[in-house]
């Protein structure tokens, strides 16, 4: 068993323009980096960091994508304030354990949040 701990993706936002703000009910949404595995994980852990001052409420969820279908595969909502944060996952194989690895990550905001570094990790064994 080979496992991953590591970078999934990141995303900063400054609020000094529109286009670095997240607006209400708006999302962005950031690939996962090319050096995660693209494997079936057994099990495993996500998090993401959040740095620098934030404005707003910031949600995060993960995205995984295997046999052509895309599933959520964890989420956390409401952080407004700097630290780290876990992601609760969510069990989507018929063995109800494990999950794909991670394809895309969407921010979102439900009342508009700017002013912040948001980097997801992925510890896991697959």
């Amino acid at each position: 068993m080979a496992s991953f701990n590591g970078h999934v993706c990141s995303l900063t936002l400054n609020g000094s323009t529109v286009s670095q703000t997240l607006g209400a009910t708006a999302t962005q949404t950031v690939n996962a980096d090319p050096a995660v595995p693209h494997k079936w994980f057994n099990n495993g852990v996500m998090g993401v960091r959040l740095i620098t001052g934030i404005s707003g409420a910031l949600s995060v969820d993960v995205y995984g994508s295997i046999g052509g279908a895309t599933f959520k595969i964890g989420g956390v909502t409401a952080i407004t304030a700097v630290g780290n944060w876990l992601i609760g996952m969510t069990s989507i194989s018929a063995a109800g354990n494990g999950f794909p690895a991670p394809s895309k990550v969407i921010f979102g905001s439900a009342d508009g949040v700017s002013g912040f570094t948001a980097s997801v990790y992925l510890a896991g064994a697959y």
